[in-house]
């Protein structure tokens, strides 16, 4: 029936966005210890959105202005620019269109002047091969 949604599909879309979160945590971690030594500073790019509806406590309702850009941005000791798009697939491969045509856009200009862009590919390793 139209309109009607599959638990089986709700269940792995939660699934991955879990283990996606896990898998930017992971990144998260690596960029704090290169932090903490004094090798890099490199930090996740905030989501550029607009609140719209104050609920309360802290919580609101948003609606994003503009396309995202690359999920991290930061600098190597040395003075070198680093760009990076995670992405996260339970899939045994990754497609090219998984990043945003502005995404490419963005990190194509930045290397055209020195920086150094790259997509860090998360893959799971438990997901089953047919």
């Amino acid at each position: 029936m139209i309109g009607e949604k599959d638990p089986r599909r709700q269940l792995i879309g939660k699934a991955s966005k879990i283990k996606g979160r896990r898998f930017e945590e992971r990144i998260d971690a690596s960029f704090d210890y290169y932090r903490e030594t004094g090798f890099a500073l490199i930090e996740k790019t905030p989501e550029p959105m607009r609140p719209i509806k104050d609920l309360g406590s802290g919580r609101f309702v948003a609606c994003f202005v503009k396309k995202a850009q690359p999920d991290y941005k930061g600098i190597v000791k040395g003075g070198r620019e680093y760009i990076f798009e995670a992405k996260y697939t339970s899939s045994d491969r990754m497609e090219q269109s998984r990043v945003q045509e502005n995404q490419d856009k963005y990190m194509t200009e930045h290397e055209a002047l020195g920086a150094r862009c790259f997509v860090l590919a998360g893959f799971d390793s438990g997901a089953v091969y047919r």
